[in-house]
């Protein structure tokens, strides 16, 4: 969507793609540190760390 938006001439700054892509985490429902917790979960789940052994 912000490359279009680029190809097209809607962007010509830096600060307008930053905006928009803040527009769609926003509105994707999902902040960033929600999908970085569910990737680390999901990668738990599938038992890329092993365990950990308590003292």
């Amino acid at each position: 969507m912000i490359d279009d938006a680029y190809e097209s001439g809607e962007i010509e700054f830096p600060i307008q793609a930053r905006t928009m892509q803040e527009e769609v985490l926003s509105t994707s429902g999902y902040a960033p540190k929600d999908l970085r917790l569910l990737n680390l979960l999901t990668r738990r789940d599938k038992g890329e760390f092993g365990q950990i052994h308590p003292i």
